[in-house]
């Protein structure tokens, strides 16, 4: 009795030590759906890079590279809640890896929910480069990507706020500068641009040398630089102004994926609400033309291909239902997957 009470102490207290995330820092390095499958869209989760710093009981989030959100978090058993309404489920825990899934207030099924696995900072630098996902230029300099890049503690954009409170003009440059593994910055510069006077120039300069001494570099087994491609962008609808200051990506991988316009976007909504509305009075070719025309506008739009299947398959249809249900197994879609396997092998 003794020694089995002694291991379910020695259980409990390894698991609370696993869970102890203060004094951590994570990086997001994939997202998918909780289901395995990809995450298709326009709008990409995995585009949007989430780091987190976790401390006693607070948890920095970064935005646009920039520690701005401080909020509160507590574990409980197996669950993490982030401020007021954000909680995710701890799959994984350990001096690596976290991985979190995503716990919805609505039911989703596990196609709808997000899957996030982070790198604890010390072991990013080594699974990126064995990812080959980090672009190093001769021995000591790595350019800026969405996964590995130096932090800023604090607001850029606020501080070039505060400094051009008179702004009301439109416009926005593009330069570059080097982060040290210090912390210092050098090599500031811009692309020509007329839409800047000398003395405005002067001005970002002074701004994005007050920032020195503010950002955090990630941990590598050797000293590097990183040189940040940026964009400063100055807005103006009257009354209101504001700034924006943003990393520039550098892409590893080609990009080819059409960007929508918003024209697009609601006319494939359109079409796909007219395909669920002639599905649900069984009016299945009618739905099967709308949910054709949607994906003609939009081929990422998921849900069109699910649907689109469906009603093939309420036509007696293999044929066509089956090269739906493929195309989605070829997009990565687990569940379209499952359906070929199971009616068209």
């Amino acid at each position: 009795m003794k020694i089995t009470l002694a291991l379910f102490l020695f259980l409990l207290s390894s698991n609370l030590q696993a869970l102890d995330l203060n004094n951590t820092e994570w990086t997001q390095v994939k997202v998918e759906r909780k289901d395995g499958s990809k995450i298709i869209g326009h709008v990409q989760s995995e585009k949007s890079i989430i780091k987190y710093f976790f401390r006693d009981k607070t948890v920095l989030i970064s935005v646009n590279n920039q520690y701005t959100q401080n909020l509160k978090y507590y574990v409980d058993q197996n669950i993490l809640v982030i401020g007021e309404f954000v909680k995710f489920n701890i799959e994984r825990m350990d001096n690596e890896f976290l991985v979190l899934t995503q716990i919805s207030k609505t039911q989703l099924t596990d196609d709808k929910l997000n899957r996030y696995t982070f790198i604890n900072r010390p072991y990013l630098f080594d699974y990126l480069k064995e990812n080959n996902q980090l672009n190093i230029i001769g021995d000591s300099l790595i350019e800026y990507n969405n996964q590995f890049f130096p932090t800023y503690f604090g607001n850029i954009d606020e501080l070039f706020m505060t400094e051009f409170q008179s702004q009301t003009e439109n416009k926005s440059l593009v330069g570059s500068f080097i982060i040290t593994s210090g912390g210092d910055l050098k090599n500031i510069q811009f692309e020509p641009s007329n839409k800047f006077s000398e003395k405005e120039i002067n001005r970002i300069q002074k701004v994005i040398n007050s920032t020195k001494g503010g950002w955090m570099a990630p941990l590598t087994s050797q000293p590097f630089q990183y040189k940040i491609n940026f964009i400063l962008g100055f807005m103006y609808i009257k009354p209101m102004r504001s700034v924006k200051f943003a990393f520039a990506r550098i892409a590893l991988k080609q990009d080819n994926q059409k960007t929508l316009t918003m024209d697009e976007i609601v006319e494939a909504d359109k079409c796909f609400n007219k395909g669920v509305k002639y599905s649900q009075s069984g009016k299945f070719d009618k739905a099967s033309i709308q949910f054709v025309k949607c994906i003609e506008i939009d081929s990422l739009y998921i849900d069109a291909y699910y649907n689109l299947a469906y009603c093939y398959q309420k036509l007696d249809n293999k044929t066509l239902a089956c090269e739906t249900w493929n195309k989605l197994k070829e997009m990565g879609q687990k569940q379209g997957e499952y359906l070929y396997n199971e009616f068209c092998k």
